[in-house]
């Protein structure tokens, strides 16, 4: 068994990079300095973050080159970081500035999903701006329920919201109102996205399996994708440099329910179910997987 590594996520990485180039501002980071920096990291085994890459890596059923691994997860880790200084400099104001190249496989699966209420299931690689304009890029012409937990009091959505118009796209959080809105909006054949790969301390938690290890999801989050004509659409991430390629597979359809149907075994297989979509997507790309580390690091984002 791994040993839980106390290491720090994202926000630390961000410092080290601060300290690293000379007091350059994260936005202007180059490509070759975050390379550089996430060698540094590598090599000296900065906050512990290549041991702890290399224990999550371990628990992947997957034959890995470790040092590869190590490095490429850390220039993502930074890679995001820098898109997030970016975002909040102002530096990009426009959809023509956002300065990504966004490409999309499978849309024949979005498009199954037309007319039924939806919920994106994907795993945390991107900046949350970032994910935005996704949405924004991927068209107009469904409505959709964003969950953020902290980004009312961030202002982020709503700046976000302005630079793209995203007309479309409501933000809710955990109160009924926005349970209700979320209801409404799936019920004209919307989608819901949230990161359901992680939920916060405090919040009630359904537990499954993910890659062998006891893992909660929210209860509302489950609860939400187990309504009956739901469809669950599998969605990851791929990124090469500043292009990003958006991969959809088949949605699964969640079925009518029995009349003597314990609503505790619905919770369980669907909970099941999303934990399967996941491992499956993270597998495809693990080392650009931002909550990697939480595989072995005691973190907020696991209710802990």
């Amino acid at each position: 068994m791994v040993q839980e590594t106390e290491a720090s996520l994202q926000s630390t990485l961000a410092g080290l990079l601060a300290q690293q180039v000379g007091g350059f501002p994260l936005e202007l980071a180059t490509p070759a300095q975050l390379e550089e920096l996430a060698q540094l990291v590598a090599t000296n085994d900065l906050l512990h973050y290549a041991t702890a890459t290399r224990g999550a890596a371990q628990l992947l059923p997957l034959e890995i080159d470790e040092e590869e691994f190590v490095q490429r997860h850390l220039e993502q880790l930074l890679w995001v970081e820098h898109r997030q200084a970016l975002w909040r400099s102002g530096r990009i104001h426009s959809a023509e500035t956002v300065g990504c190249q966004l490409n999309v496989e499978g849309r024949e699966h979005v498009d199954a999903t037309e007319g039924h209420p939806t919920v994106l299931i994907t795993p945390m690689m991107l900046a949350y701006e970032d994910a935005l304009w996704m949405t924004h890029s991927l068209g107009a012409s469904r409505e959709v329920a964003l969950y953020g937990e902290d980004v009312f009091e961030e202002g982020s959505f709503s700046r976000v919201a302005q630079l793209l118009g995203l007309t479309n796209v409501s933000l809710v959080g955990a109160s009924p109102s926005s349970a209700r809105v979320v209801l409404r909006i799936l019920r004209r054949g919307g989608t819901f996205l949230t990161y359901p790969d992680f939920v916060y301390r405090g919040h009630k938690v359904q537990h499954s399996r993910l890659f062998g290890i006891k893992w909660p999801f929210s209860s509302s989050f489950i609860a939400l994708c187990a309504n009956p004509g739901n469809m669950l659409l599998p969605c990851y991430f791929r990124r090469e440099a500043n292009e990003i390629t958006s991969v959809f597979a088949e949605p699964v359809q969640i079925p009518p329910r029995e009349k003597d149907a314990d609503r505790r075994w619905v919770m369980h297989l669907v909970a099941a179910t999303v934990a399967r979509l996941l491992e499956e997507m993270i597998l495809a790309n693990p080392t650009q997987w931002l909550l990697l580390l939480t595989l072995v690091a005691k973190a907020e984002q696991r209710a802990e």
